[in-house]
């Protein structure tokens, strides 16, 4: 029995062998994530607004370059030729050759507007007033140029021609050089004010609006992040000085920032 008994030790161990092996390891404790810091989530929220900000301002001048294009409406660049985009446009041959097809109309049409017998003495009129700022004689003098155009549409064949191409190639210039400046400012991750050519409120932002609708749907998001950021902005200054955390400081954010 003495000698028996080692052997039925023996296979006992290995038959529990296989049982050992196929039993699951216990998992291993994952240690607990650190909470991001109120100044990570601040920042990171900054950042989000930022991005935000610059793809809706994209997204606006991409429309209203459409829309413009669609309707043959010139837009008003010279309101965004600062010193340092007109070095930057000056060294652009397509742009300096649009600016010397529009210069060359304009001085065509202005061979036209001499035909007539009175251009000499409105238009002297018109550089003696330009900046005294008195406006009953800006006014008669606006009649007197109105006057001169009627009678340039009547008797000289020449007249809307000249005018039509003076405006297309006005047009055309300064399209593209909204185009250039607008490229310019994406490649280089800055926004260019769209307020210097229409409000926010204006006729023209509601038509972008509505051909656009993602334009409303990054101003939602964006006026949610920003609430977010107050809030949290509010919680900070509380903890640094001690104070109650403002009402809604602790409320749940409405938004998911990326």
């Amino acid at each position: 029995m003495n000698r028996t008994w080692p052997k039925i030790a023996f296979a006992l161990l290995l038959l529990a062998a296989p049982a050992a092996a196929k039993r699951p390891a216990a998992p291993v404790q994952q240690p607990a994530a650190a909470e991001e810091s109120l100044d990570s989530k601040i920042a990171r929220i900054q950042s989000r607004i930022e991005e935000l900000t610059r793809e809706q301002n994209y997204l606006t001048w991409d429309c209203y370059l459409r829309y413009i294009e669609e309707q043959g409406i010139t837009p008003d660049a010279m309101k965004l030729q600062t010193e340092g985009n007109l070095s930057r446009l000056d060294s652009i041959p397509a742009i300096a050759a649009l600016r010397e097809a529009m210069r060359t109309a304009g001085d065509a049409y202005t061979e036209v507007l001499r035909t007539d017998p009175e251009y000499e003495a409105v238009h002297r009129e018109y550089v003696a007033i330009k900046r005294l700022g008195d406006k009953e004689r800006e006014n008669l003098n606006k009649e007197q140029y109105n006057r001169m155009y009627d009678r340039l549409r009547n008797d000289n064949p020449d007249y809307e021609p000249a005018l039509q191409r003076m405006r297309e190639t006005k047009r055309q210039y300064y399209t593209a050089v909204l185009r250039v400046l607008v490229d310019y400012h994406k490649a280089h991750g800055y926004s260019l004010p769209t307020t210097m050519l229409f409000g926010k409120f204006s006729t023209t932002m509601t038509v972008l609006r509505g051909c656009c609708p993602k334009i409303d749907m990054l101003d939602e998001e964006l006026k949610a992040t920003n609430a977010l950021l107050r809030r949290l902005l509010a919680r900070r200054v509380s903890e640094e000085f001690d104070g109650p955390v403002p009402e809604g400081a602790e409320a749940e954010s409405p938004v998911s920032v990326r």
